[in-house]
């Protein structure tokens, strides 16, 4: 008789219910843990998108500052040709104007009035350091320079039409704000208040910031001049300094609650720079 010497592999023992459970659990844990770690980074892509939308942007630096030239007195009728400007306040040198206008598009007169700003926030507060090519570049945004809905600005500084923004309603993403009787005066609305003029103050704004820029004896949002001095008070509020990153980019973001405004204003004010140096 011959004897199987070969060893028969051992029977097959049939998994307890606990060891069953401890491999669901491993598999369990092996799917889940990457989805977790899925969706925390998903979450955390958000949270930082949601910061960054309310968080005021900072440009790197701020546009050139640069200075227009100013003469002590306002030219006598028989000096520069092409000299539009008014009486009262610092006189920008219709030579710098009719070189930097033809350089930069910018008409003369709305170059005057954001040069004559300049030149008076320099003197009104010298650490803030505004540049008149930031104003230009909030002033071609905010109405093309006073050209905005057929208008033209006038010898006097002044909008030839009224440059109404839509009314403040509280319906398509505006704040409601109503309109009080010095608003209903300035716009025509009685209900509600408008942005007006070549800088679209709104009436609250503009009843706290604003000024007489050419010392006409008005304060009128609808003049380039006015407009463009409360622009430059506004911005240089609370002691910013527009030379620095910071302090400029804080001024834009106080105008405007809108870092595609900061970067619009931030480049049309570096174009205007370089076409003025060019």
């Amino acid at each position: 008789m011959t004897i199987d010497t070969q060893t028969r592999p051992p029977a097959e023992t049939t998994p307890t219910r606990r060891e069953r459970r401890r491999s669901v659990r491993r598999v369990t844990a092996i799917i889940a843990v990457p989805l977790i770690l899925m969706i925390l980074a998903a979450f955390g892509i958000v949270l930082r998108a949601v910061v960054t939308h309310h968080r005021a942007l900072q440009v790197d630096a701020p546009p050139l500052a640069l200075t227009p030239m100013a003469t002590a007195a306002a030219p006598s009728s028989g000096g520069s040709s092409g000299s539009t400007q008014v009486s009262g306040g610092p006189v920008v040198d219709p030579n710098w104007l009719q070189q930097t206008s033809a350089m930069t598009g910018i008409s003369a007169r709305a170059l005057e009035g954001y040069g004559k700003a300049q030149l008076q926030i320099a003197a009104m507060k010298p650490s803030c350091r505004l540049g008149w090519n930031t104003l230009a570049g909030i002033g071609w945004i905010e109405s093309g320079h006073g050209t905005s809905r057929g208008s033209v600005l006038l010898p006097d500084g002044r909008t030839s039409k009224s440059i109404l923004g839509p009314a403040l309603d509280g319906t398509k993403g505006t704040r409601a704000i109503e309109a009080t009787v010095a608003d209903h005066a300035a716009t025509g609305d009685p209900d509600w208040d408008h942005a007006a003029g070549p800088m679209q103050f709104i009436g609250g704004t503009w009843a706290r910031w604003g000024i007489d820029g050419n010392q006409d004896g008005i304060v009128d949002r609808n003049s380039i001049d006015d407009a463009a001095l409360a622009a430059a008070m506004y911005l240089c509020a609370g002691g910013r300094d527009l030379s620095t990153g910071e302090g400029w980019s804080d001024a834009i973001h106080s105008y405007n609650h809108s870092n595609k405004y900061v970067l619009a204003v931030n480049k049309r004010a570096n174009r205007y720079a370089l076409d003025a140096m060019s």
